[in-house]
């Protein structure tokens, strides 16, 4: 992946993405000075604006880097590599993220937001926390009912 494409994909200046290309995993440098990026490459999530004191906020600000072809990863998150992929998996259960076929895999850039996602995009940040919260345990709470009843004496 060129400069010029992933500046493209990420909507930011190709001067960013060169200026910035030590943030960006996987980054190449040639003999010559160019760098160069794996497939499914993302810029940088900018979360600055994000206050990630719950779960359901850092679930929301790992969708909406998603949803913008940014990168994100479970260090920016502050949270360990087990409960970032522990979330990715609920989010892909819920069916708020799928896999895309860019096989990176760096953070979260192997997922692409669903059009369920798109859906409550609409709403408040507090109203997407809590219908995104309602899914996890929804879907949480039917998991374990149909285990409870299956393994019932």
């Amino acid at each position: 992946m060129t400069v010029s494409d992933l500046a493209a994909v990420s909507y930011v200046k190709e001067k960013t993405v060169i200026r910035n290309a030590n943030k960006i995993p996987g980054v190449i440098t040639g003999k010559n000075g160019k760098v160069a990026f794996p497939n499914g490459s993302r810029y940088p999530y900018n979360l600055r604006s994000n206050k990630l004191d719950t779960a359901g906020k850092k679930r929301l600000a790992l969708l909406d880097a998603t949803y913008h072809y940014m990168f994100i990863d479970h260090i920016m998150l502050h949270m360990t590599s087990a409960s970032f992929n522990t979330m990715i998996a609920e989010l892909l259960q819920v069916g708020y993220l799928q896999e895309n076929d860019s096989g990176n895999p760096y953070g979260a850039n192997r997922y692409d937001t669903t059009i369920r996602y798109e859906n409550i995009r609409a709403l408040s940040r507090n109203a997407q926390v809590k219908e995104i919260a309602y899914d996890v345990a929804s879907f949480a709470g039917h998991f374990c009912g149909a285990f409870c009843s299956e393994n019932v004496i």
